[in-house]
């Protein structure tokens, strides 16, 4: 699947190197992170801040952004309507809905939503991120999900999952 990304095209293979690009510099520059078992959000951070350089750097500044804990749809600021990012986790009951707050997404805020990334830590539960990754793509059209695994001196993708 080819995505128009100002004037290029840009592939699913394209976006998981230019993730595995931003992965490297927070290795390289943020390891005291990783070593010191710091906040998943914390490391969720810097790399948000290294995809972003990175998707700079591949189009112009500003065609995407990259957004941590980013808990919204659509463009809409109406008072006393809830826009919150809500997902539906549990097949058994289509009436039940979860706020959910991905740790990192690659959108145009209130458009278009390309890449969803759920990180844990070593060892941590990563079923539940999998399942959400896959009703992020489903239920809100994003166009890939990653889930990536953080340890002590790593960082690594760990499941990549493309739309339709």
């Amino acid at each position: 699947m080819k995505i128009k990304f100002d004037n290029r095209s840009i592939n699913g293979t394209e976006i998981k190197s230019l993730l595995k690009k931003g992965i490297k510099k927070l290795i390289d520059n943020d390891l005291f992170l990783l070593k010191n078992d710091v906040n998943e959000r914390s490391v969720a951070h810097k790399l948000a801040v290294y995809l972003q350089e990175e998707l700079d750097e591949f189009s112009k500044p500003g065609i995407w952004n990259v957004d941590c804990e980013y808990n919204r749809v659509g463009e809409h600021s109406f008072e006393g309507h809830d826009y919150s990012k809500k997902l539906q986790l549990d097949p058994l009951d289509s009436d039940q809905e979860a706020n959910v707050f991905p740790d990192i997404v690659v959108h145009k805020r209130g458009k278009d939503s390309l890449l969803v990334i759920e990180m844990k830590k070593k060892g941590g539960n990563i079923k539940g991120d999998i399942k959400k990754l896959g009703a992020f793509i489903k239920q809100l059209e994003y166009r890939f999900g990653a889930q990536i695994i953080i340890g002590r001196r790593t960082a690594r993708i760990t499941k990549w999952i493309s739309g339709a």
